[in-house]
């Protein structure tokens, strides 16, 4: 039996190195099935006897019975079965309706210019609290088609409101975002009531083989979407920087082509993602890399030492910025990473998330050139699943 890395502390690589040699184990303090192979933790994704929640806890129980719990319990990804399908499938509508991934990142690249342009003459810049939380945040409120007052309290209230879903947060964040939890659930609902916003429309409009959404579904599907560009899109933002900082040439490179190419982008998902791992509760009997698992057995798929699994990738502890530009040309279907998941729970933001990253972080590095990681040795914000810098100090 082995402990899971706490993914916030000193490098967890060297730890899930092992774990992966020695294929699934149970975890010392929980006795949870750790999974570190690409191809258990792919099994794991697609397995219909693995749930996101127990069956008699479909809620968030630290979050008691609140404004807070509301949006968890009703929010896609927190959900199995038939409300999921239904939620996932009308939240892929939705999605479409919006601008397409072109615009988004083009819309990222304006909003990084004009919060830098409020930073000129600064001597360094902490570029999580000023870019990658920020920056997520109010492009995707806005994208949703709220207006500009709205958008920016939105951001806010969901700002506030992003701890809620993580259980090891400060009783004084969980406190406060309750009360952001309620105050966006009242700005969400009226716009639901008005009727005129597309992606609202999409998720409660009647008609097609799905039913609609309510409103609290309609609300927590937004709500949801806006938290996830708080957290992990904003630590994909950080990383991104980061890992382009360390290499001048690969600076230069994504700055002449005004992106970062999707294939850079799979590279830094895969050396080192936002999101280490995820959880899941075994409903059934399931066998995965040899080990039976059994009804109410917790997984937990650590997504970070699957993307280093010799068996997929070569020299996987290497950040290669063209590995995945190599592999297409030899295979297109060869594998990548599972970071946005596979199967049903498959992320439907992925495309979200990669257009406001590849913007935003082309966008700081045009707007300024000669910038260089002033602190080489990161901290962590604290996290039982995530890997996400607290500051990042750029000079």
């Amino acid at each position: 039996m082995y402990s899971l890395p706490a993914p916030d502390g000193p490098d967890p690589f060297p730890a899930y190195d092992r774990l992966r040699r020695q294929g699934p184990q149970r975890d010392t303090d929980g006795g949870a099935w750790l999974l570190t192979r690409f191809a258990d933790v792919r099994q794991a994704l697609q397995a219909p006897q693995l749930r996101i929640r127990p069956a008699a806890v479909p809620g968030a129980p630290w979050l008691g019975d609140g404004p807070a719990a509301a949006l968890f319990r009703n929010h896609v990804r927190m959900s199995d079965g038939d409300a999921h399908r239904v939620r996932r499938s009308r939240m892929a509508a939705a999605l479409e309706r919006l601008s397409p991934a072109e615009e988004l990142a083009a819309a990222a690249a304006v909003e990084t210019d004009l919060r830098l342009d409020r930073l000129a003459g600064a001597a360094g810049l902490e570029a999580m609290s000023a870019l990658a939380f920020p920056v997520p945040l109010s492009v995707v409120a806005h994208w949703l088609g709220l207006a500009a007052g709205d958008a920016e309290r939105a951001a806010t209230l969901a700002g506030r409101f992003a701890p809620a879903l993580l259980p090891w947060s400060a009783a004084a964040q969980l406190a406060d975002a309750q009360h952001a939890a309620a105050d966006l659930t009242d700005l969400l609902s009226e716009q639901v009531r008005r009727g005129s916003l597309p992606f609202f429309q999409a998720l409660t409009e009647a008609g097609g083989p799905l039913r609609p959404l309510d409103t609290a579904e309609a609300v927590a599907a937004a709500a949801g979407l806006l938290a996830q560009a708080c957290d992990a899109t904003a630590g994909l933002l950080g990383k991104t920087l980061a890992l382009l900082l360390r290499d001048p040439a690969l600076a230069a490179r994504v700055r002449s082509a005004g992106t970062v190419d999707p294939d850079l982008l799979d590279e830094v998902l895969r050396f080192d993602p936002p999101n280490h791992s995820t959880r899941r509760v075994a409903a059934a009997p399931v066998t995965i890399g040899g080990a039976a698992i059994r009804p109410g057995d917790d997984v937990v798929l650590i997504l970070a030492a699957a993307g280093r699994d010799a068996r997929v990738h070569v020299d996987p502890g290497r950040f290669e910025p063209d590995r995945f530009a190599v592999a297409r040309r030899l295979d297109a279907a060869a594998p990548r990473h599972l970071v946005f998941g596979a199967g049903p729970h498959a992320c439907p933001g992925e495309a979200v998330a990669r257009a406001i990253v590849a913007g935003a972080a082309a966008a700081v590095l045009r707007h300024r050139r000669g910038l260089s990681l002033r602190d080489r040795d990161m901290d962590w914000r604290p996290s039982g699943n995530a890997r996400i810098p607290a500051c990042l100090w750029l000079a």
